[in-house]
């Protein structure tokens, strides 16, 4: 253990569960956990079972951890000065402060990021996208979350600093969306629109993804099964048309995939440079797409990154 130095707890709440990690300024893990996020019976992410878990995830970490601060990853619309969540679509959350639900000890900061922005940052400062000045970041689980680097610094947009890449349409007569969009990328490339395409559903009944399908439809690709094979190629090539609108407007070529999905690997990377080679063909340099280095925990990194940086520590 790093005696005498801090670490950073990072929260990364998730539309299906919630990650913590305990991490040291160079970027290892002392510690980390994911557990189901808890819901009550009208959808809505359990603030109370919430804190109760980060409450003891602090409480077990061995005696003499100096915590610096803790960073707090979260989908939606955040007023990130005033540690608000205004609006989070997965979790039916309105107006939710954290400090309702992140206690911290005494003197302890508490830091509040977009999910996509920190997992982002936490590529960018230990993983995948390390040394890479301009960058799209897409995180692709319940939803499709995306953050632009502009040399090196992140793209923002008023108080939004992430991209809305999973409401993106790709087909103008496509599948409706709760948004009020049609064709949103995320109905096609998600974790749970692929549950569904397996299930030969046309629409999603609610709910989280099923990992465990996915990673059984991942495994029956990779041994020859025609229609496991036909559900990552088809992800794939939709998922390069979002990629190819985002290119086109940013100019961006350097492209991390994050995100539970992410871990079908080349089963899913293959068919997107296939259709990006088709579809960007006169782009100024080649496109780099690559895996991310923390396909599940990178909001975790990058929600200790950011207590970090606000605290101005490092590894030096």
């Amino acid at each position: 253990m790093n005696v005498g130095r801090e670490l950073a707890i990072g929260v990364d709440i998730g539309g299906t569960n919630l990650k913590l990690g305990a991490v040291w300024p160079n970027g290892e893990l002392l510690a980390h956990e994911s557990v189901p996020l808890q819901k009550n019976p009208y959808g809505q992410a359990d603030i109370r079972a919430l804190s109760l878990h980060v409450d003891r995830f602090v409480q077990r970490l061995p005696n003499g951890c100096r915590i610096a601060g803790i960073g707090v990853s979260c989908p939606g619309i955040l007023d990130t000065s005033n540690r608000k969540i205004l609006h989070a679509v997965n979790l039916k959350w309105e107006n939710v402060a954290l400090d309702s639900f992140v206690k911290p000890p005494r003197d302890v900061p508490v830091y509040l990021e977009y999910d996509a922005l920190a997992g982002a940052l936490g590529e960018k400062h230990y993983g995948a996208a390390k040394g890479l000045p301009n960058f799209l970041y897409v995180c692709i689980g319940t939803g499709i979350g995306a953050s632009l680097f502009v040399n090196g610094e992140p793209y923002r947009a008023g108080i939004v600093s992430s991209l809305n890449l999973g409401h993106m349409s790709i087909a103008f007569d496509g599948l409706p969306c709760t948004c009020g969009n049609k064709g949103c990328l995320e109905k096609y490339v998600s974790a749970p629109a692929m549950r569904m395409k397996l299930n030969g559903e046309a629409q999603s009944p609610g709910g989280g993804p099923d990992s465990d399908l996915l990673q059984s439809a991942a495994q029956a690709a990779a041994s020859g099964d025609p229609q496991a094979a036909e559900l990552f190629r088809d992800a794939g090539q939709k998922l390069a048309a979002g990629l190819v609108n985002c290119m086109q407007l940013f100019g961006v070529t350097a492209v991390v995939i994050g995100g539970g999905v992410s871990q079908a690997g080349s089963l899913l990377l293959d068919p997107v440079r296939d259709e990006l080679a088709a579809r960007y063909r006169y782009a100024v340099s080649p496109v780099e797409l690559v895996l991310a280095k923390f396909p599940t925990l990178a909001g975790v990194m990058g929600a200790a990154a950011t207590v970090f940086a606000e605290e101005k520590l490092n590894d030096e």
